[in-house]
């Protein structure tokens, strides 16, 4: 039995019937999509998202990352008691430099 390859590509076409009615929507649907489309001279309106105010949105939008480690270091000096105040003090001045 032999086998042949099937072909890559066609030497012609494939024949479809022709349709010449491209859009099948009714006519009423058309006119409710362009009642839809707003006026140039209308504003917008822009819904609010109303969502909970959590702590990490706050402390994002107050505190910078550099400030949020620099707090980090300052409590984990007073925490761990290490005696080093210069350090304490060169901290404290970043970041309240930091903060404008």
């Amino acid at each position: 039995m032999l086998y042949s390859m099937l072909p890559r590509y066609r030497r012609y076409p494939l024949k479809r019937p022709r349709s010449f009615m491209y859009n099948k929507s009714s006519p009423g649907s058309d006119a409710k999509k362009i009642d839809d489309i707003p006026l140039p001279n209308e504003a917008d309106t822009v819904r609010k998202k109303s969502k909970g105010l959590s702590l990490t949105d706050f402390l994002s939008r107050r505190f910078q990352i550099d400030e949020i480690i620099l707090l980090g270091l300052i409590f984990l000096l007073l925490e761990e008691k290490i005696n080093d105040d210069f350090l304490l003090i060169i901290l404290i001045y970043l970041l309240i430099a930091g903060m404008n």
